[in-house]
């Protein structure tokens, strides 16, 4: 059996800090930099991708700590590498 505890607030429990919702860490792509709006990943902390140079990102360009602990959007986008046509002139 599962059970769900929402905390109102931060509690100590065994010498730790319990929050009302934490998220893990969100999963950084290859070629990718993420930065977050908070220290700590809790709800509302929002985590920004940003792709190197010669990368572009594909998927959310942001992603939202929920209330229940999880991002959203759901899925972890990635950094395509982009690819340039030359035309030569003659």
């Amino acid at each position: 059996m599962h059970t769900t505890l929402t905390l109102p607030h931060p509690v100590r429990i065994f010498n730790q800090w319990l929050s009302a919702s934490t998220c893990q860490f969100p999963g950084a792509p290859a070629h990718c930099k993420v930065t977050f709006s908070e220290d700590a990943m809790s709800e509302g902390t929002i985590a920004s991708y940003e792709c190197e140079r010669g990368f572009e990102l594909l998927g959310p360009a942001r992603r939202l700590c929920g209330a229940n602990g999880k991002w959203t959007p759901d899925g972890i986008p990635f950094c395509g590498e982009l690819f340039f046509a030359i035309d030569l002139i003659e």
